[in-house]
């Protein structure tokens, strides 16, 4: 359900569209929150149905559904004991590990300085309700959840994993197939193009859980997915480079990823043994 700004019922701050196009009008439940700082906040209608809103997408989802999902933490995490944000780094002869960078290895040669692990409350509450939405949508063939990878900077790390991948740096690195956040397929394109290295050497990509939903292929000038027929609000959920086997993916929901682990690695380093001619 969408929440919505602008041509409200009389006096009324808030509303949501329910499903017959009609507009309820919504109340803010906690009169003291920051609207400025909150990411989301619970709101009801009239008679007492509750929502909880995302502030950024303006959307809307069941108070019970997202509190529901809310409490489901991916079971390999570590507890979180009362923590929102928390990054662990993944012991090298751990399973959890290993697969992660055998996936890496199938594309790149480089060394693995250390993988993380991040976990995040908020990011991954908004991440399921994101999800859910689109599994509604798309039931689960559709879904079309994968890991993929998303080379950045050091100094974006922090930004990436406190508040998500951000759409609005669209431009700065990759335009061709959309004005979204870009994944690749392949841990080597985001490597070599993408991964910017530090004053060490190090360079830094994510494995990202994607939802990438219905698919087509975008271009330059696309700034969302366009619709899938002719119904206008009823849109592709990412663009591609190809529809076949596409190697590249660009999302326009904040939400539609969350970035599940940091890979810190550099390159190669080859030592050769020097052997000098004997003179004759």
């Amino acid at each position: 359900m969408k929440y919505l700004q602008g041509e409200l019922p009389e006096g009324a701050k808030w509303a949501i569209e329910d499903e017959s196009g009609e507009l309820l009008e919504l109340c803010l439940l906690d009169k003291e929150a920051d609207l400025k700082r909150e990411m989301s906040l619970d709101m009801s209608t009239k008679d007492g149905k509750r929502f909880t809103v995302n502030l950024k997408t303006r959307e809307a989802t069941d108070y019970n559904v997202a509190s529901a999902l809310a409490l489901e933490l991916p079971p390999h995490w570590e507890p979180m004991t009362g923590q929102h944000f928390k990054k662990v780094e993944l012991d090298p002869k751990s399973p959890e590990y290993q697969e992660v960078a055998n996936n890496f290895h199938k594309t790149t040669s480089y060394t693995i300085h250390k993988i993380e692990r991040v976990q995040n409350v908020y990011l991954w509450h908004a991440f399921s309700i994101c999800r859910y939405r689109i599994l509604s949508k798309n039931g689960e063939a559709d879904l079309g959840e994968k890991f993929l990878y998303h080379g950045t900077s050091a100094k974006s790390c922090k930004t990436i994993e406190r508040d998500r991948f951000d759409r609005s740096y669209a431009g700065r690195h990759a335009t061709a197939f959309g004005k979204g956040v870009y994944f690749a397929v392949n841990a080597n394109f985001s490597a070599v193009h993408y991964s910017l290295a530090d004053e060490l050497g190090l360079k830094r990509l994510y494995v990202a859980r994607v939802i990438t939903g219905r698919y087509t292929v975008g271009n330059s000038t696309m700034k969302a997915p366009p619709p899938r027929g002719t119904d206008p609000t009823d849109c592709f959920d990412s663009l591609v480079n190809c529809q076949v086997q596409p190697t590249i993916f660009v999302i326009f929901h904040d939400d539609q990823a969350y970035p599940e682990y940091l890979i810190t690695f550099m390159p190669v380093l080859f030592v050769y043994k020097y052997q000098p001619t004997s003179s004759s």
